[in-house]
């Protein structure tokens, strides 16, 4: 199947971006980003707690946060190929994970996260982070990390995510500002400025709690092409 997806097919596109979370995810992965995301910004959370990963993604956050904190992790994503790739890393067994080996081509690779995970406190599901399938005030911490200027309409993301919050909860926010045109018009940007953030956050009655600057992010798409952003991070909490 991998051999068939050539650079001009449909699949391309989604394979590839599949392809750059999972080596991420992999137990030998060279992204320290979630990591050094948490160790600056999670904050403490007991076997009560309850998460929220908008856009989860291969769910590399969502093990980040269950390796750190005994609290439950639900993430959420529309690419319902990632989140099969999640349920199976969540599970701990070894599986066969597409890995992009140069610019057109494909192979399958034996794949295994990193051992310590509970999958009991693990779920994903395949849905929309601007309409999300969860009650008002469920959770006490919601993530939208590098989620925000990927998603055509960003102040409804927001929104959601302040609304998924109890009183006093707390978002863990990261971005690198990488604004996609083509994703979110340019009149549908939040900010482009610390200052900027400030103001929406302020509007949607957030504090800033903790905040750390230009973590790096790095996701190797080929062995000669990386990309690398450098990305602005908050701790903030529900007035």
């Amino acid at each position: 199947m991998l051999a068939a997806v050539a650079p001009a097919s449909p699949a391309f596109g989604p394979l590839a971006r599949a392809a750059i979370f999972l080596r991420a995810l992999s137990a030998d992965g060279e992204e320290p980003f979630y990591g050094e995301l948490c160790e600056a910004l999670l904050p403490d959370l007991g076997p009560a707690a309850a998460v929220a990963d908008l856009g989860c993604g291969a769910g590399n956050l969502a093990f980040e946060i269950a390796r750190r904190a005994p609290a439950t992790v639900a993430g959420i994503d529309l690419d319902a190929h990632l989140l099969r790739w999640a349920e199976r890393a969540a599970e701990g067994v070894e599986f066969e994970a597409p890995v992009r080996i140069d610019a057109g081509r494909f192979a399958a690779s034996p794949m295994r996260v990193r051992p310590g995970l509970l999958a009991s406190r693990l779920a994903f599901a395949a849905a929309n982070v601007l309409d999300p399938p969860f009650g008002p005030g469920s959770f006490d911490l919601v993530t939208l990390v590098n989620v925000l200027d990927a998603v055509p309409f960003p102040a409804v993301a927001l929104r959601q995510a302040v609304a998924l919050l109890r009183p006093d909860g707390q978002v863990l926010f990261a971005s690198p500002d990488s604004w996609n045109g083509g994703t979110t018009p340019p009149k549908r940007w939040l900010a482009t400025t610390e200052a900027g953030w400030d103001r929406v956050f302020a509007r949607e009655g957030l504090e800033t709690l903790r905040r750390i600057d230009d973590l790096e992010w790095r996701l190797r798409d080929t062995p000669r092409l990386h990309h690398l952003y450098r990305v602005h991070g908050r701790l903030l909490r529900k007035r």
